[in-house]
C-alpha cells in the first residue's frame, strides 16, 4: 500500500519537480517527528522495562520501515534507474571513445573482443565506485558504530543506501548486457553471481539491516580493476611488459587484503 502511494505521488510530481521537492521536505519532517516520538516511546518502556530493553526495538519497528521506504522512492530509486537507463551505457560508450583514442590497437579488436573491452571497463568503473564507498563507510565514517539505541547491524545512511543503489544499477545493467550477449560476455555462473548479488543487496537495502557485511562484501572490489587491467594488457599484446607484472602484483596484494 504504501509502495502504490508513493507510485501515485511520483506520477503526480512528474512535471513539477518543485512541488516533488516540497513533498519530499514534507515527509522528511514527518519521519523526523515519528522518529522523535519512537525514541520517546522506546524510553518509556525501557523506564518501565525490568530486563532494560522493554519495547523499544517493537515501538520503533514501524518508523524503521516507513523511513526504508522513504530513502528507497526518493533517493535510492532515482540512483538505480540513472545507472540502468543510461549511466552503465554512458560508461560504456565512453570506455570505447576513449581506448579508441590512446590505443592504436583498439581499431583491430575484433567485434567480440572490444564488446569485454569496454564492458570490463564498465566493471571498473563500478569497482573503482563502490570500493571507496565501502572504505570510507566502513573505517572513516562513524555510520556503524554501536550506540546506545541501535546495533551496528541495523545501521544505515543515505550514502550507503545511494552506494548500494549504484551497484544494483550496475548488476542490473550488466546483467541485460550478459543476457543480450550470450555467451560473450560469461555464462550461466555470471547470471547467477548478478542474480545473488542483488538479491543480497536489495534485501539488505528494504530491510534497512546488515549493510555493514555488504560492503565489506563490496569492498572486495576493490581487486576488480586490477583483474580487468591484466586482461586489457593480455588482449593489447602487452603480456610480458613492466605495467603487466606491477599489475599482478597488485592484484596479489589485493587479495591478500
Amino acid at each position: 500500500m504504501m509502495r502504490d502511494k508513493a507510485k501515485k505521488r511520483e506520477q503526480q510530481t512528474q512535471a513539477d519537480p518543485d512541488r516533488k521537492i516540497a513533498m519530499v521536505r514534507e515527509d522528511a519532517a514527518k519521519m523526523e517527528q515519528q522518529m522523535e516520538e519512537g525514541r520517546k516511546k522506546g524510553k518509556r518502556s525501557n523506564e518501565n522495562s525490568t530486563d532494560g530493553y522493554g519495547g523499544s526495538c517493537c515501538s520503533n519497528q514501524e518508523t524503521a520501515v516507513a523511513l526504508v521506504c522513504f530513502l528507497w522512492d526518493f533517493y535510492v530509486q532515482d540512483f538505480v534507474l540513472m545507472e540502468f537507463r543510461g549511466g552503465g551505457l554512458m560508461v560504456y560508450d565512453l570506455t570505447g571513445a576513449i581506448s579508441a583514442s590512446f590505443f592504436k590497437g583498439y581499431s583491430k579488436l575484433s567485434n567480440k573482443e572490444k564488446l569485454e573491452w569496454n564492458n570490463r571497463g564498465f566493471s571498473t568503473f563500478h569497482s573503482i565506485v563502490v570500493a571507496a564507498g565501502s572504505l570510507y563507510l566502513l573505517l572513516i565514517s562513524d555510520l556503524f558504530v554501536d550506540s546506545e539505541d541501535v546495533l551496528f547491524v541495523n545501521k544505515s545512511s543515505t550514502l550507503s543506501e545511494t552506494i548500494m543503489g549504484v551497484s544494483i544499477g550496475y548488476f542490473l545493467s550488466d546483467l541485460a548486457m550478459i543476457i543480450y550477449n550470450y555467451p560473450a560476455l560469461g555464462g550461466i555462473e555470471y547470471i547467477l553471481h548478478h542474480g545473488l548479488s542483488m538479491f543480497s543487496i536489495v534485501q539488505s537495502l528494504l530491510s534497512g539491516q546488515a549493510q555493514f557485511y555488504i560492503f565489506i562484501v563490496l569492498f572486495t572490489e576493490i581487486t576488480t580493476p586490477f583483474v580487468n587491467l591484466r586482461w586489457h594488457l593480455d588482449v593489447a599484446g602487452l603480456k610480458n611488459s613492466k605495467l603487466y607484472i606491477y599489475n599482478g602484483v597488485a592484484l596479489f596484494i589485493g587479495w591478500l587484503v
